[in-house]
């Protein structure tokens, strides 16, 4: 492996927070001039990288599009923090659990913040992973602007179901996202930039934490319906205007 690529490949997994200790060893070796010893550990990291992708690869292709288990929803949607307002497009997915994890640097409020930091909320999910029921699970994981997202892409459960198992709870959810969810009968999520914040890409993939057997449905709704809705909202909108009055044709609405 070229020098460059075993950079490239570290810098990837300085930003990963499973993968940020080995990462800084593959830069150590490459500055002292031991690329032996960085291609054996780069090796060790790409394998870290595809055992992800590779729980989940081609399960999207297995079922037919869904309309019934997730409802999209265009509506005026206020932020009380910038005291703006605007279009929004949500949906409420009925039977594929979604964890929200609010974190300081969202300006959320305090009510809803169960971790302090970002490190922190990893640390606790990774702790969780090495339990009995952590074990079987499997969380498809995404920066905010506000904090993570966590799709449990091992259970299709409704939310009365899901909230029961305490697994949200564990895992430091906002309390009152689940309360939300509860009267809604699906898991809610934001599929647009929030009104007066600037910058907003609504949530970034990070990785697919866990060893547990995702489910293929699960899938498909979180890429039909939340990653793919978000890259076309996002990349068809502008600072001044969010341009998403022709969502609904796209997805067959």
């Amino acid at each position: 492996m070229f020098p460059a690529l075993i950079v490239k490949l570290a810098i990837k997994g300085l930003n990963h927070p499973a993968t940020k200790t080995l990462a800084k060893s593959i830069m150590t070796s490459v500055k002292s001039g031991n690329i032996a010893k960085a291609e054996k550990q780069a090796s060790i990291l790409k394998t870290v990288f595809n055992k992800g992708i590779s729980r989940v690869k081609g399960l999207t292709t297995e079922v037919k599009p869904l309309s019934k288990s997730v409802n999209l929803r265009r509506e005026l949607y206020y932020n009380p923090h910038t005291q703006t307002a605007g279009k929004g497009y949500f949906g409420d997915f009925k039977k594929t659990p979604m964890i929200d994890i609010d974190l300081p640097k969202g300006a959320h409020f305090a009510r809803n913040i169960v971790h302090e930091s970002k490190d922190k909320a990893l640390k606790n999910l990774f702790s969780y992973l090495k339990t009995p029921e952590g074990k079987k699970s499997l969380f498809a994981t995404y920066d905010t602007p506000g904090g993570i997202r966590m799709w449990d892409l091992s259970r299709r459960m409704s939310p009365k179901k899901f909230y029961k198992t305490g697994i949200s709870k564990r895992l430091g959810d906002d309390p009152s996202y689940g309360m939300y969810n509860m009267r809604r009968g699906g898991f809610g999520t934001r599929l647009s930039p929030k009104p007066g914040r600037q910058g907003d890409y609504v949530a970034r993939f990070v990785d697919y934490f866990g060893e547990g057997k995702a489910i293929p449905r699960n899938v498909t709704e979180v890429k039909k319906y939340h990653d793919d809705l978000i890259k076309k909202v996002v990349e068809s909108s502008t600072k001044e205007n969010i341009n998403i009055g022709g969502l609904f044709d796209l997805i067959g609405k």
